[in-house]
């Protein structure tokens, strides 16, 4: 049996709630893509994937193990959103389950990865330089890593290797189970910052188009960025903050710090601010059943349809 290698970073259950026709065998989405400047409509199979995202290479498990015990969760995401939107509310089995999935999506996206991988390997390139300052040290580092029971080092010289890494013409890439066991670790650790949140379910009135979503939906911003202070991005743990993730084209959610948990239904005026917030966080790409979606154009301006997002 083929082992599948295209991996959504999005589960395809809730891209369904994106499509022109969600309950189709092949849903179709409208994509608008703002680097391209371009629209077009493809499969949801096509969008927010990734080659071999979840694969692990590790002895005694089998490469699509973390992909297919992924799959049994977004089986549970698909029931949550259906009942959600039957009943017009979120229960608190319902808040579970939906409050993994945005913190599953915010901890696991391939922008993350891409930045702590360069990040990381900035930090192996100066342990490299440390290594080399001295053919003592150097062999020393040869020893040790020859004794740790990995992969032994190449058999070149002191002068070869601290050549090598004054002219700095490589890259260091951290491999991918190393950063699926980091994901999960910030999943576990971070967790309760979600829950501890207050959100709000706004639902989208009829005749107003609805939400959109984006390749990087979860969105992290300041209500009110501290003073005084660099400026610096906001953390799940500012008091100061939102969470916005639209959960389908019928409703999204807006987590914050204090209040009262709470379902309100929106205007065109609501979702068009909404929607605003979702594209400007898209890092590539948004995601809408249809063109005539409303996006706020700023305080005292009609809002904009959604094709005119690409013009």
């Amino acid at each position: 049996m083929t082992t599948a290698r295209n991996h959504h970073y999005l589960p395809r259950v809730y891209l369904r709630g994106f499509a022109a026709n969600p309950t189709a065998k092949r849903p179709q989405t409208r994509v608008f893509d703002l680097n391209e400047h371009r629209a077009f409509t493809t499969s949801i199979a096509n969008i927010a994937v990734e080659r071999d995202f979840n694969r692990i290479d590790i002895e005694g498990h089998k490469p699509d193990s973390l992909e297919t015990g992924l799959s049994q969760f977004e089986g549970m995401v698909g029931e949550t959103i259906r009942r959600i939107t039957l009943t017009k509310a979120m229960s608190e089995d319902d808040r579970t389950i939906v409050l993994n999935l945005v913190a599953l999506i915010f901890h696991r996206h391939p922008s993350k990865r891409a930045h702590l991988d360069k990040v990381l390997g900035e930090v192996w390139k100066d342990v490299a330089r440390i290594a080399v300052e001295t053919p003592e040290r150097w062999a020393a580092t040869v020893k040790d890593a020859n004794t740790a029971g990995g992969k032994p080092l190449p058999a070149v010289s002191y002068e070869q290797m601290k050549a090598f890494v004054e002219e700095d013409d490589f890259d260091v890439h951290t491999n991918r189970e190393y950063h699926i066991g980091l994901e999960f670790e910030a999943f576990d650790d971070l967790l309760h910052y979600f829950f501890e949140r207050t959100w709000t379910l706004f639902r989208a009135a009829e005749s107003t188009g609805g939400f959109v979503t984006s390749d990087n939906p979860v969105s992290l911003g300041w209500t009110k960025r501290p003073g005084g202070t660099p400026q610096f991005p906001p953390g799940l743990a500012h008091q100061e903050t939102t969470l916005l993730f639209p959960l389908s084209r019928e409703f999204c959610l807006l987590g914050e710090y204090g209040g009262s948990e709470q379902a309100l239904e929106v205007d065109f005026q609501g979702v068009a601010t909404l929607n605003a917030n979702i594209v400007r966080r898209a890092r590539r790409q948004v995601y809408a059943p249809h063109d005539k979606f409303l996006v706020s154009s700023g305080k005292g301006q009609l809002p904009r349809f959604g094709y005119q997002l690409v013009t």
